[in-house]
């Protein structure tokens, strides 16, 4: 099976599409994805064709995308340092999914975010942070 038809596993399908695996959760969980773009492989663990989801949802592959909708202390934490090891090879552009109650100020994580060398962060709402 060659590269562009492949269904990968989380790890490989974020990798590949230089998008973090809690973003490539959140597109599945929100129903961003299409049926066609995932399975469950045999074993129960979900399966994703990065080709199409490429074509889909990132038509610029110079640029990294993370969507943040996890909010726990620990996953933004992980978000944050990835996004800084990825700010070094190119843009990154983050769009946050606020929830009701978020466990830190909006505006100290759009700092933190800026900090951690993302290029761009827009909300839910459709604010432009940066």
């Amino acid at each position: 099976m060659d590269r562009e038809t492949e269904w990968r596993t989380p790890k490989q399908a974020s990798r590949f599409l230089g998008i973090s695996t809690s973003t490539l959760k959140s597109w599945r969980v929100s129903g961003m994805l299409k049926p066609e773009h995932m399975r469950k492989s045999p074993t129960g663990r979900w399966l994703y064709h990065v080709e199409s989801i490429r074509l889909q949802h990132l038509p610029d592959q110079t640029k990294c995308y993370y969507q943040i909708g996890s909010w726990t202390p620990g996953e933004w934490v992980k978000v944050l340092e990835e996004i800084k090891e990825e700010a070094k090879e190119r843009p990154v552009e983050v769009q946050v999914l606020w929830p009701d109650r978020a466990p830190i100020a909006r505006r100290t994580f759009v700092r933190l975010l800026k900090l951690a060398g993302a290029s761009s962060v827009t909300d839910n709402a459709g604010k432009v942070w940066f």
